[in-house]
């Protein structure tokens, strides 16, 4: 009986905002216009930060991931993750996106540190140190 009571009480749909499946309607929605917008200078695009949103740890995997084989220091890579949310703030990207996303150098290099003890980046120790992606 409870059962049959908690199935046909439902949420208010505006508990639901995520955007469909659907392509047509996943590249309308503003909130992906500007993320799978190759030609924005500055915005990282890529497959997982389209799909798993918009964090520190995606931004970095995903600007390694479109560049394999290039290597970087840890500032050339914050300072992509820099340019990603100063390039979405200057498009008019709400305040509640970009403030999700870390951009200090201690919560961007845990995240390489992390993306590397986890065999997604190799790292090469040199001075600076440097890191990539290679498969």
């Amino acid at each position: 009986m409870a059962l049959s009571l908690l199935s046909q009480l439902s949420p208010p749909s505006h508990y639901f905002s995520y955007p469909s499946n659907d392509a047509a309607t996943k590249f309308s929605s503003p909130d992906f216009e500007s993320i799978g917008n190759e030609k924005s200078p500055g915005i990282i695009s890529h497959e997982y930060v389209d799909k798993l949103g918009e964090t520190t740890n995606n931004l970095i995997f995903g600007y390694l991931d479109n560049k394999k084989g290039t290597k970087f220091t840890r500032e050339q890579i914050r300072m992509a993750v820099v340019e990603h949310v100063n390039s979405q703030k200057n498009e008019g990207r709400e305040l509640q996106h970009t403030a999700r996303i870390q951009t200090g150098k201690a919560a961007v290099n845990y995240w390489i540190d992390m993306l590397v003890t986890n065999g997604s980046f190799n790292k090469q120790h040199s001075k600076p140190v440097l890191f990539w992606r290679s498969w």
